[in-house]
């Protein structure tokens, strides 16, 4: 699923979300050579350094259509309220 990551400096990023898991997912970033973890704590995304940032999630992850996408919602409810679609 394509992001937008937006750091607290203001820095924007394409990335792709390549894990979600329980509060954390992992992406690619351009430029990287690994996978870029974040969490989501309390209403909000964190980077590996602790920095609050902004995600904005594209895509269609989250379907009532899609059994695997209802089990995700199921086991990751932090992650299905954060990545709603935009």
């Amino acid at each position: 699923m394509k992001i937008v990551i937006t750091t607290f400096a203001g820095s924007r990023f394409d990335g792709i979300a390549v894990w979600l898991g329980g509060t954390r997912m992992r992406c690619a970033i351009p430029g990287s050579d690994d996978l870029v973890e974040f969490r989501y704590q309390k209403g909000k995304w964190f980077s590996d350094q602790g920095k609050v940032v902004e995600i904005r999630f594209y895509g269609t992850i989250f379907s009532d259509d899609d059994p695997a996408a209802l089990d995700v919602v199921r086991v990751d409810p932090p992650l299905a309220d954060a990545a709603r679609i935009n």
